[in-house]
């Protein structure tokens, strides 16, 4: 009985694994249950056994990422001394957005995420995984007394603003830029999702300056209509870097 319980956790953990680099990789779309059983080695069959349909898998392997995310920023949470505050908050808010926003990772939580599960199962997901985080530093922050109905609004509010910051950048990279007065300054070529709201170069530079360390925030952004990819996928990080040296 111990070594069956050990080989079905080996398998489910041989499907979620090869489910995530799948959806990552081209999206939940464009992947199909024969794809996933391949890539972990096993029959289609083997598969149904433990989950009833993509969905499903899709669901394990959102709801993994999700608390992975949460045990990374509850580790930073617990590094901070002294009071929570408005700037540890923010950071935190940073740190999340950092990480949601990466190339596969931004298109399984905040593309596929609500469009395969359904808005309420998705938020359900996130809100068991995050909304505590936030709603414990609003506690902290806000007036003793202030009524239980006031935090849940504020928090909500935060959640949906973190997740249409998330949305509003479909990709970024930074890179330095020549500087007359520093010497050198920080540069975002940034690529907007399609069908976004109008966001200028300074509402992202505004909103970097307040939530960001001094020395990370770009003084300068770029839009761009695409970034430059590598075979596998990867910003072309040192060909850009090249590019505006070359150019100032």
């Amino acid at each position: 009985m111990v070594q069956q319980a050990k080989r079905s956790a080996t398998t489910v953990g041989a499907i979620l694994a090869s489910a995530r680099q799948l959806f990552i990789e081209r999206g939940f779309a464009a992947v199909s249950i024969d794809d996933i059983a391949a890539g972990a080695g096993i029959a289609k069959g083997g598969l149904y056994h433990h989950f009833r349909a993509k969905h499903d898998v899709f669901e394990a392997v959102l709801d993994a990422v999700q608390a992975e995310l949460a045990a990374e920023l509850g580790t930073r949470i617990q590094r901070i001394e002294g009071h929570r505050s408005p700037h540890t908050i923010a950071t935190n808010l940073r740190i999340y957005l950092e990480a949601a926003t990466q190339e596969g990772l931004r298109q399984l939580i905040l593309v596929d995420g609500p469009v395969v599960l359904g808005w309420e199962r998705w938020r359900g997901i996130d809100d068991r995984h995050f909304m505590d985080s936030i709603r414990t530093g609003l506690v902290a922050i806000m007036p003793a007394g202030t009524p239980p109905e006031e935090i849940e609004a504020a928090t909500r509010l935060i959640a949906g603003a973190v997740a249409e910051a998330a949305l509003a950048i479909q990709e970024a990279c930074v890179i330095a830029t020549r500087d007359a007065y520093r010497g050198e300054s920080v540069k975002a070529l940034v690529v907007l999702r399609p069908a976004q709201a109008p966001v200028s170069a300074q509402d992202i530079i505004d909103w970097c300056a307040a939530n960001m360390a001094a020395y990370k925030a770009p003084r300068v952004v770029q839009f761009v209509d695409a970034l430059p990819k590598s075979g596998s996928g990867k910003v072309m990080w040192r060909a850009l870097q090249e590019a505006e040296a070359a150019s100032t």
